[in-house]
């Protein structure tokens, strides 16, 4: 999957610290006609977010933890490296 032009792959390690997606997973879905939605699974339910300054929040928290993330071709190493033992 690393190899579509669609994805990036990047682990985000405990040893890498904290970051400012330590509440848990979420997804920004981006769509090129109409505007982004914010998307948190919560134990039972989920919530959509449709709010820009909400999305915005999410995006910024999706970039910092880009930013403490291994980067793609160390993350692809990782799991490669893992998935041959």
């Amino acid at each position: 999957m690393a190899a579509l032009p669609n994805i990036t792959i990047q682990v985000l390690r405990p040893e890498d610290g904290l970051h400012t997606a330590m509440t848990g997973q979420f997804i920004v879905l981006d769509f090129e006609d109409v505007r982004s939605i914010g998307y948190v699974e919560l134990h039972d339910s989920a919530v959509y977010m449709q709010d820009p300054d909400l999305v915005e929040t999410y995006n910024r928290v999706a970039k910092s933890v880009q930013r403490v993330a291994l980067g793609p071709e160390r993350s692809v190493a990782l799991i490669e490296s893992m998935a041959g033992q």
